[in-house]
């Protein structure tokens, strides 16, 4: 089987620290990529300079482009994406380790699968010094093995839509897809929106092997650790203690959730050919239902607390009865 080519497009953000690192598991990659694509979204500290002095020795086409003022992680990856100019693109984070095998098994994976649109791979999940903390990216996301089976018969298209079960650092596609993935949309994370416009293309394969090490450090935009049940706890106190504000937000973030699929619908409307399109577009006609019903019950809540306030409101200075002072104490 003939070798594809291999982009890395990687983002970096004031990853001085760490990204040294990830370079230098990118030359003990058993397949070195073909070229590494960086886009930095104006690092403040030395992160620039330390990929150039990379660049200048590395065996493999290193382009660094830099950004002036801060443009965003998704518009970051989409520039990204768009200058890669190999076969294969991986997308990778400037904060993390890859293992020596996961460009070539990843690339394998994905050659050897005739009708593979795209194939992610399973992350070790680490401190900031490297130790594992136990636990790995699909366990925390509940990515179960009866989700992967689901996968893997390409009947995923209703869990994609409402969980992050794809690490975009952990994912690979092929670049003929990008004319389907792009633009980005600005409402969903780039790894959900790839990840479920890939599984409506073709197939799209899991790895159930650790192939990086997943940096957990406080500073991460998307974290790894597992903390539903704080998060849970947090959001029930909140829910008693301030409900006509925990309701207000529950019904932005529905409505978001509303405008994501409207996104995600117009591009397979635009973009998939209808043999292919019919399963996601049921998925996401599903999940509207859902959540129109969810929004529907948030309104009428919000209805009920707002009745509650104003007959609970306190009457005027002057009209408010006087309390007697009671001098037994």
């Amino acid at each position: 089987m003939r070798k594809a080519s291999i982009s890395v497009a990687m983002c970096s953000y004031n990853a001085a620290k760490y990204v040294r690192e990830q370079l230098d598991s990118f030359l003990r990659q058993t397949r070195l990529p073909d070229e590494l694509v960086v886009c930095d979204d104006a690092s403040t500290d030395e992160t620039r300079e330390i990929i150039a002095a990379f660049a200048r020795s590395a065996p493999f086409e290193v382009r660094l482009y830099s950004e002036p003022s801060n443009i965003g992680r998704i518009a970051n990856f989409q520039k990204a994406i768009s200058l890669s100019n190999k076969e294969i693109i991986f997308l990778s984070d400037a904060d993390d380790v890859w293992n020596e095998q996961k460009i070539w098994r990843m690339s394998q994976a994905l050659q050897s699968t005739p009708d593979g649109a795209g194939v992610f791979c399973d992350a070790e999940v680490v401190d900031a010094s490297l130790k594992p903390l136990g636990y790995s990216v699909s366990e925390a996301r509940r990515f179960t093995p009866e989700l992967q089976a689901q996968l893997a018969r390409r009947d995923a298209h209703a869990f994609l839509l409402r969980s992050r079960t794809v690490q975009g650092a952990a994912l690979a596609f092929r670049a003929s897809h990008r004319p389907l993935l792009l633009p980005l949309s600005p409402r969903w994370g780039h790894d959900s929106w790839i990840a479920v416009l890939l599984a409506a293309a073709g197939r799209l394969v899991f790895i159930n092997e650790k192939l990086m090490s997943y940096r957990q450090h406080g500073q991460n935009l998307i974290g790894g650790t597992r903390v539903a049940h704080q998060k849970s706890w947090n959001a029930w106190t909140r829910r008693m203690r301030e409900p006509k504000q925990h309701y207000k937000r529950a019904l932005e973030v529905t409505s978001y959730l509303l405008q994501q699929l409207d996104d995600l619908e117009g591009r397979l409307a635009e973009r998939v050919e209808p043999p292919l399109r019919e399963k996601p577009l049921e998925a996401i006609a599903y999940r509207r239902l859902k959540l129109n019903r969810r929004k529907r019950a948030i309104e009428l809540v919000l209805k009920l607390l707002n009745g509650l306030t104003l007959r609970g409101r306190p009457a005027p200075e002057g009209m408010r009865p006087r309390r007697e002072i009671d001098t037994r104490y």
